[in-house]
């Protein structure tokens, strides 16, 4: 009996930082090209060189590229966010290879963090281009965020997605998350790629997660916030209860099969017109759904959207739901720090 009330003693008194050691990412994994070139402003991309972000204003006078030449033999990770305006645009990935240029297409998210992963180099160069529907040339755009990190380094990668509807789609951007956790976690260096989409449902994600586990096969951490367009036409509790339950686990599930951490977070709170919150909003859903699975699949997190909103509700729009810029920015706020705290330390 006195050895395991010495196990249990010591089990208590170890700090949180010893425990989630083995969630946190490794430190210093940018890399940097061995030689740029650009069709115009190639100064610009000289940050690069030293394994920092960099930022380009194209030329639209001019067909418009960038290319990097990489070292041999690795693979990396080149991330950018395009800020096109209204314009519709898409990105050309373009590989010199026996002598040709080999393609890879994505249609860019307005102001969101894009990637391409560029396999087993050659010391060969990779170029990208950025081209228009015909109705939708720009009268300007600028590419920020480009960066390029190495995934062949051992350990977990400082390498998030963010998974939901509406409020994390509006949310979430790379450049505010990147600067609370450098300035709160000296050393590391996360990139962060939203894929939520506006009016899901937890079915709509649960459908969509495979593809979104595929396309992004190095990400280390999952965050999770998705079911408030489930609970909107069926509240008040239980309504669709055992629905967004059982969506919720496979959600989870798929996650930690992939070899990902999955991070849940808390429903935002719903602060509903002319209805009763408490008794028609999200709490009931949060008690009963939520707390237990987050204790189950993410005991270490705890991202508490759903306190937070509650008590900031001039962050809510006049809809009660969704978020105005200073919620937004919360957003990035309690995924850096409700998550952080445990990844980062």
């Amino acid at each position: 009996m006195r050895k395991r009330r010495l196990i249990w003693a010591v089990l208590l008194f170890v700090p949180l930082h010893a425990v989630a050691g083995s969630l946190s990412p490794a430190r210093d994994w940018r890399a940097c090209p061995v030689s740029i070139s650009a069709s115009s402003g190639v100064t610009s991309l000289n940050p690069l060189m030293q394994g920092k972000d960099a930022s380009w204003q194209p030329d639209l006078t001019r067909s418009e590229w960038m290319a990097f030449q990489l070292p041999e033999g690795k693979t990396f990770l080149l991330t950018f966010t395009c800020s096109p305006g209204k314009t519709l645009i898409y990105a050309v990935l373009e590989r010199r290879q026996e002598g040709m240029w080999r393609q890879e297409r994505v249609l860019l998210p307005k102001g969101r963090l894009s990637k391409f992963r560029l396999d087993r180099t050659q010391s060969e160069w990779w170029r990208v281009r950025f081209t228009f529907r015909a109705k939708d040339e720009p009268t300007q755009y600028e590419v920020s965020d480009i960066a390029l990190h190495g995934l062949d380094m051992p350990g977990r990668k400082d390498y998030w997605i963010v998974i939901g509807a509406s409020i994390q789609a509006q949310s979430v951007r790379q450049k505010t998350f990147q600067d609370m956790v450098t300035q709160r976690y000296p050393g590391y260096d996360p990139v962060i790629f939203n894929l939520a989409v506006g009016g899901w449902r937890s079915d709509h994600l649960r459908k969509a997660l495979p593809s979104f586990l595929k396309d992004h096969p190095d990400a280390s951490y999952v965050g999770i916030h998705i079911g408030g367009n489930n609970v909107t036409p069926n509240r008040p509790y239980p309504g669709g209860a055992d629905d967004l339950r059982a969506d919720l686990v496979a959600i989870l599930e798929m996650i930690r099969d992939s070899g990902k951490i999955p991070i849940l977070s808390r429903l935002s709170y719903r602060a509903y017109k002319n209805v009763p919150p408490e008794e028609n909003g999200s709490g009931p859903y949060v008690t009963a759904i939520y707390d237990p699975l987050i204790r189950e699949y993410c005991p270490d997190f705890f991202v508490d959207a759903y306190g937070y909103f509650k008590t900031h509700q001039d962050e809510l729009m006049p809809d009660g739901i969704h978020v105005n810029p200073k919620g937004q920015e919360s957003w990035d706020r309690l995924w850096a720090e409700e998550a952080g705290r445990v990844i980062y330390r």
